[in-house]
C-alpha cells in the first residue's frame, strides 16, 4: 500500500498544505519514488523481522509506534521543506508561516554569527518578522 496509497496521499497533501498544485506532487511523487521506497524498506523491513522474531506479544504495538516516529523524523528530514522560488512575491508567504520562516531561514548566512535570532510569524496581514537579540 505505500507505492500507491501512502506517498502519493503524503505528496499531495503537503501540496495542498502549502498552497501547491496537485501536478506538482505527482511529479515530486514520481521523481522521489525510488528515494522513497528505498528509504521506506531500510527502515521497515528489519523492522517488521525484528517485531516478529524477538518482541514479545506486549512489546510489538510500542516498538511498531517507536519505529513509526523514526520514520515519520526521517521522511520529514527526506522531503520536510521545498527551496522558495522567488523571495519577492508576498503571495507565497500570505498566510503560510511555514513559507514564511522557510523564506527567512534561507537567509542564514547573512546573520551575524555572534547574535542570537528570532524569529516571529503570524496569519494575516502580518509578514514575517526577523528580531536580533543579543547575547548575554
Amino acid at each position: 500500500h505505500h507505492p500507491f496509497f501512502y506517498f502519493p496521499s503524503f505528496y499531495a497533501m503537503k501540496e495542498i498544505v502549502v498552497g501547491g498544485k496537485l501536478e506538482d506532487a505527482k511529479k515530486k511523487y514520481q521523481r522521489n519514488f525510488k528515494d522513497d521506497i528505498f528509504a521506506l524498506w531500510k527502515i521497515w523491513v528489519p523492522a517488521t523481522m525484528v517485531n516478529f522474531t524477538f518482541m514479545p506479544m506486549w512489546g510489538r504495538i510500542p516498538f511498531v509506534a517507536s519505529t513509526s516516529l523514526v520514520w515519520t523524523c526521517i521522511l520529514s528530514y527526506m522531503r520536510g521543506s521545498d527551496p522558495i522560488d522567488n523571495h519577492n512575491r508576498v503571495a507565497e508567504v500570505w498566510g503560510n508561516q511555514g513559507r514564511a520562516l522557510s523564506m527567512v531561514l534561507s537567509k542564514r548566512a547573512q546573520l551575524k554569527n555572534t547574535m542570537g535570532h528570532l524569529v516571529i510569524t503570524s496569519c494575516g496581514d502580518s509578514k514575517a518578522a526577523l528580531t536580533s537579540l543579543s547575547q548575554s
